[in-house]
């Protein structure tokens, strides 16, 4: 998701987005396998769930703003390289 697609949600032109978190999902697998290899904790035997979150206009605020805090704390450049990579 890039800041064209919320700006969109956000004028309404597009109703929703799926956002996924590909990153927590690969670590909370890495996690907990080590976890358990390491200290003997049992898996989960339930869904372990890192998505799909809905963004639409009763939530684009919420999501706006932390993109902006993730963008201060990136330096101001997160969400510049982001949409410098994604085709919109």
């Amino acid at each position: 998701m890039n800041g064209a697609v919320l700006d969109r949600i956000s004028d309404g032109t597009q109703a929703f987005a799926i956002d996924q978190q590909p990153y927590l999902q690969g670590l909370l697998a890495t996690l907990l396998v080590a976890s358990a290899v390491d200290f003997g904790t049992d898996l989960p035997t339930f869904p372990v769930l890192t998505g799909p979150g809905i963004v639409d206009a009763s939530n684009i605020g919420a999501t706006m703003a932390g993109v902006e805090i993730t963008d201060l704390m990136a330096g101001g450049e997160a969400m510049a390289e982001l949409e410098a990579s994604v085709d919109v």
